[in-house]
């Protein structure tokens, strides 16, 4: 929820990569986020963005839906959980989700 709204095109596909590996938890993920992907069309990668009325309700609906349960919550350790990592030379991401 504390994701800053992105102010360039770099920012706005930080946001979709993040929300983007939670997608398939959120019911019409894509039409929700068509205002964002959209405004990335252009040649210049790093320019500004036009953000829209559009752009902003899409941007706090994923993170809305990103944080309701039961999309995502802390794990249950009574049970098994999967351990996903990501790693690149900057950063390391990981996801926990039930067996």
């Amino acid at each position: 929820m504390d994701f800053s709204t992105p102010k360039t095109k770099t920012q706005i596909r930080a946001f979709l990569g993040l929300a983007g590996y939670h997608a398939h938890y959120v019911k019409n993920f894509s039409l929700i986020a068509a205002p964002l992907t959209q405004s990335l069309k252009g040649k210049i990668k790093k320019e500004g963005v036009n953000w829209t009325r559009d752009c902003n309700r899409a941007f706090t609906e994923l993170k809305n839906r990103l944080t309701e349960i039961p999309v995502l919550h802390g794990p249950d350790y009574n049970k098994e959980f999967i351990v996903q990592t990501d790693a690149s030379d900057l950063a390391i991401g990981v996801g926990l989700s039930a067996k």
